[in-house]
């Protein structure tokens, strides 16, 4: 279980870097946008508004670059804008190679040349469109919109922005704004003006891409420069009915994609998961009446009972193994007080090995019995648990093996419950692999049902474990014996002898020093350990044989405290493997977002 875990790590980590990879170095930011400029011409092409977008930014490199990363917003106010990149090219129009990357719901630009450096000024000119740029309100329209957006790390010297209107856009008067500075400001340390003295024909890259005439043209510009992540911001009011919002058939209709991509992957993958589980992971039909049991069902041992009940072998259940080990006559507990002279003093643990003769034993017993005291079992022997410390996790880590082989082997369950969920394990990595490389392509709503798959798959994966009927029969025992040992005897009269009582038995075996070692390992797993010793108090009186502690008056509550407080605690470093050391990087791109649509940020590479 433990190398499955680190394997959906490692694909998880895989995934995230799959999905950021646009990670840039530290170096390769070092420059500064001497200019920004922008040419926008909006129309009702789209209905909902559409934009095309000319750029020109002009920058200085300190260090040797191939060239920028410029990252596109492709939603504004949860709209889809509908980005479509017409040209990229040098400041001269010469051709420049780029790539196209999604990442964080923004279209990246890598614009240069993998095989060349450059250093010193640089021109670069993008031409794109988007639409539905166009935010609707009672009375009016908004044009709203970030020009060189708030997330490049590089200061901005100049920023100027030139919105052209088609000849039928009416501008609202007095309704021009522009903004500068971070996410959230409202300085103005920019002007904003409009001139209908202007009359233009857009051609892009020498095609007429809308035939339109636009006779009004906004300005607006800083006035001051611009610090990292700070943008300007445009905002243009415009009269209702040159722009048309969404009729409900045309938002029902754009959402059936989203719909679609969000529906197919829990249906099919999701699907599977549940019929797999159906056909080969639930557990038969038992009795499904609990009843007092006073013996472990067919002679199952303390950790057997442990990986009934949960599948897993716990460190409870090999804690409870040794209690058990101990209680049959094989090794005593010992423990003794540490004095320290600036510290608080402690408790410390050691075994002794009063019996060799393990030919009685199972193999996961004689595991844990050999990791202790080694192969050459000597009579007598002395081991503390501080010198198993990175030694003994071996031993468990075979001893949990065996004690797995050893459930299976006696019928409890039709396969190994630690890989049976290994198909759909398989599956939940190639999800999350499949979600990294293929999220930011198809956004949201095809993340959030691979989401809800994967965590489907996980749940079917983690119940796949199937008892047999045997197996659910013992399990079923086994609460009987819990209910037992965790059952004041008082109650359990009143219990029996309650006219609503689902059985007719007797109260139990009657209580004896015997009855209570016997069952001490099994309250051990259960955790019930302290409900069993309290009912014992009374006759358990003289510290059993197998245990010395550091006490002034023994009580069975000590001894369960000893056996399953500090023992456990001491005994959980002997568990452990040695530790290692050492750490990990990771860096991507921060979300491109501002006050407006549009804007986005950059980088360099």
């Amino acid at each position: 279980m433990k190398k499955l875990v680190v394997f959906l790590f490692l694909a998880f980590a895989a995934g995230i870097t799959m999905l950021f990879p646009g990670a840039a170095y530290a170096d390769v930011n070092d420059f500064v946008i001497n200019d920004f400029s922008a040419e926008y011409y909006l129309s009702n092409a789209d209905s909902q508004g559409f934009v095309i977008v000319r750029e020109k930014i002009e920058l200085t490199f300190s260090d040797n670059n191939h060239g920028i990363l410029r990252a596109l917003p492709n939603t504004y106010k949860d709209k889809r804008l509908h980005l479509d990149v017409v040209d990229v090219r040098y400041g001269d129009g010469s051709s420049i190679p780029y790539t196209e990357y999604e990442e964080n719901d923004n279209t990246v630009l890598k614009i240069g040349d993998a095989n060349k450096t450059v250093t010193g000024k640089q021109v670069y000119e993008i031409d794109y469109s988007y639409k539905n740029v166009i935010t609707f309100y009672e009375g009016y329209d908004e044009f709203y919109w970030d020009i060189n957006g708030d997330d490049w790390d590089q200061p901005v010297e100049h920023v100027r922005a030139r919105l052209y209107l088609d000849e039928a856009l009416e501008l609202q008067p007095n309704k021009l704004k522009c903004f500068s500075g971070s996410y959230g400001e409202q300085q103005q340390n920019c002007k904003i003006t409009s001139s209908n003295s202007i009359t233009d024909v857009l051609r892009l890259s020498g095609q007429d891409l809308v035939e339109r005439t636009y006779d009004t043209v906004i300005i607006a510009e800083t006035i001051a420069a611009l610090q990292p992540n700070q943008t300007l911001t445009v905002i243009a009011v415009t009269d209702k009915s040159y722009f048309m919002p969404e009729t409900t058939g045309e938002r029902l209709l754009g959402i059936i994609p989203h719909l679609i991509k969000f529906i197919i992957p829990p249906i099919l993958l999701g699907g599977y998961a549940v019929r797999h589980w159906l056909r080969v992971g639930r557990d038969p039909r038992g009795k499904r009446t609990i009843v007092p049991e006073y013996e472990a069902p067919f002679n199952l041992r303390p950790a057997e009972i442990g990986v009934l009940a949960d599948f897993k072998v716990d460190h409870k259940d090999i804690s409870a193994t040794i209690i058990d080990l101990a209680v049959r006559g094989y090794i005593k507990i010992i423990e003794e007080k540490k004095i320290r002279k600036l510290r608080r003093d402690i408790l410390v643990y050691s075994y002794e090995l009063m019996n060799i003769d393990a030919s009685g034993l199972l193999d996961y017993e004689k595991t844990i019995l050999i990791g202790i005291f080694g192969s050459n079992l000597i009579l007598g022997t002395v081991v503390t648990l501080e010198s198993l410390k990175n030694k003994f996790y071996t031993s468990v880590a075979a001893a949990q093996k065996e004690i797995t082989k050893k459930v299976v082997s006696d019928g409890l369950f039709a396969g190994n419950p630690l890989t049976a969920g290994y198909r759909l394990w398989v599956l939940m990595v190639l999800s999350i692999i499949t979600t990294s490389i293929l999220g930011p392509r198809l956004g949201v709503s095809f993340v959030g049902g691979m989401i809800i798959t994967i965590i489907i798959i996980l749940f079917c994966a983690l119940a796949m474990p199937a008892r047999t009927l045997k197996g659910v029969e013992a399990k079923e025992k086994a609460e009987g014996l819990k209910l037992y040992i965790q059952t004041a005897e008082a109650d359990r009269i009143k219990m029996m002898q309650s006219p609503d009582a689902k059985y007719n038995q007797t109260s139990g075996p009657k209580r004896s020093v015997e009855l209570f070692e016997k069952l001490l390992p099994y309250a051990a797993v259960f955790g019930v350990e302290k409900q069993w010793a309290a009912e014992f108090k009374d006759i358990y009186q003289t510290p059993p044989k197998w245990f010395s502690g550091n006490y002034n008056a023994f009580s069975t509550g000590y001894l369960a405290g000893a056996l399953t407080g500090g023992m456990n605690t001491a005994m959980a470093a002997s568990f452990a493997a040695p530790g290692n050391s050492g750490s990990s990087g990771f860096s991507g791109g921060g979300g491109f977002s501002g006050g407006g649509g549009g804007g986005g940020g950059g980088g360099g590479w």
